[in-house]
Order: C-alpha cells, then structure tokens, then sequence
C-alpha cells in the first residue's frame, strides 16, 4: 500500500521515464497502514469533536517520522472535518 503523495510520484515518474528505487521495510506492514486507511474511510474517530482532535494529534506523534504517514493522517482528519460540518448543516436545516 502507498499513500497519495507516494501514487503521485510514482505515476509522474512512470510518465517522464523515470526511476525509483525502494527499499523493504520490515516494519511496514498492513497493521501500520490498515488504521490509517479505517480513518481515511471516516471508521475509527471518535465520537466528540474534543477527542477527535485529540487522536489527531497522537496520530501525528505517533507517526512524526514518516511523511507519507502524517500526509494520510491530515488527509483522514481533514476529510473527517469537512464530513462533520456537512451533516451539522443537514442537521440544521431539519
């Protein structure tokens, strides 16, 4: 699995004829990246908007080493956000 930043460097690589070089990683693995895709999903956040900032911050912490990683997590958690004050505005106008 690779995050969006990673698909859109390897799509403009394989248009210019270009070539990357990746390196296994014993420590990637699908329990690294199976919560970061449950979040992406909007599954995962909490409930209240108080810990849902505040699983945002751990998620950035916990993964401040991996740019591809905190670039899913602001995607997840802005992607939560916009969805938040959609159904608030639905719910208003009901």
């Amino acid at each position: 699995m690779v995050s969006k930043r990673a698909y859109s460097i390897l799509v403009a690589e394989s248009y210019t004829g270009g070539s990357l070089a990746f390196e296994e990683s014993l420590t990637v693995s699908s329990n690294v990246w199976e919560p970061l895709e449950k979040l992406t999903n909007g599954e995962g956040w909490p409930r209240s908007d108080v810990y849902v900032a505040k699983k945002f911050e751990q998620m950035l912490e916990e993964h401040q080493a991996w740019p591809d990683r905190i670039a899913s997590v602001k995607f997840a958690y802005n992607k939560k956000l916009n969805s938040t004050d959609a159904t608030s505005s639905v719910k208003s106008e009901l």
